[in-house]
């Protein structure tokens, strides 16, 4: 009986639908992974429904060109306009905050920051460094399941190359004073967006990472040096979720990488495929 209660529950977290493929930023390279046959845009069904628009929003690979550029700079700047919104609560529901709110329309009513609007939903671009690759967990948004293929791979980026080290005293602090977050969801995600070669790219050349801009509103950004119980080191909570591109830049520099012409941008594939100097 026991067994059966547990087999009907996990029938409960995980929805049957199938992960809609009418937008596809992978093309020919996407992969069909068996998480797109069982769990949909929502997440997770027994969720909430403030947790289901987010699930959505962290699953929208529908967002449209142009994209707007996206510097450290600008995101500060959205997570205090974020802030000012009254009554806009949000944190991580299991460590007693609010969680995701259920009206989620003032993201996308936002004042201008750095010359320009930027909404939840907005393809945007980010020109800098990855500085952390790591594996996720299991959430709602990935109807509670496990495995390196059913996770978000979790990428910290910044403007700067943080050398961040596992056992670095100073970990914490520089992530946030520094980072902020992109994920590569699991749905459709091809070969080369794998973490095995994503870490090849951390601390090492310019990236370009294109994806929806997208506010986490079931965490907090740090307090300071130090990250909330649960929540992860950033500085804010508006992320690239879900990526659609990254790109390696041939040039060294991010200002020589944000003028650079398209010849110059190369997929990670094709990074990886080039031959090392070292070698030769």
């Amino acid at each position: 009986m026991r067994l059966l209660l547990l087999l009907l529950a996990a029938a409960v977290v995980c929805s049957a639908d199938d992960f809609p493929q009418t937008c596809n930023p992978f093309g020919a390279n996407k992969v069909v992974h068996p998480i797109d046959n069982s769990c949909g845009l929502e997440g997770a069904t027994n969720a909430t429904t403030a947790s289901k628009e987010q699930d959505k929003a962290k699953n929208n690979f529908c967002a449209s060109d142009p994209a707007k550029r996206v510097t450290t700079t600008t995101l500060r700047r959205l997570q205090t306009k974020v802030d000012a919104v009254p009554n806009f609560e949000y944190g991580n529901l299991f460590k007693g905050r609010p969680g995701p709110p259920a009206q989620r329309d003032m993201l996308k009513n936002l004042p201008p920051v750095s010359g320009a609007t930027f909404a939840e939903g907005d393809l945007v671009y980010f020109i800098g460094y990855i500085t952390e690759v790591k594996p996720g967990g299991k959430e709602s948004v990935n109807c509670g399941q496990t495995g390196k293929e059913n996770v978000d791979i979790h990428l910290a980026l910044s403007a700067t190359k943080l050398n961040v080290k596992k056992k670095d005293p100073q970990k914490n602090a520089k992530l946030c004073a520094n980072s902020f977050v992109a994920e590569v969801i699991p749905h459709l995600r091809p070969d080369e967006m794998d973490a095995a070669f994503l870490r090849d790219l951390k601390d090492d050349p310019v990236v370009k990472v294109t994806g929806a801009l997208t506010f986490d509103a079931s965490h907090e950004p740090c307090n300071e040096t130090t990250p909330n119980s649960g929540d992860p080191a950033r500085f804010t909570e508006w992320e690239i979720h879900p990526v659609y591109k990254i790109e390696v830049c041939k040039l060294k520099t991010i200002a020589g990488c944000a003028s650079a012409s398209a010849a110059q941008w190369e997929t990670v594939e094709e990074w990886e495929n080039e031959p090392d100097p070292d070698e030769e």
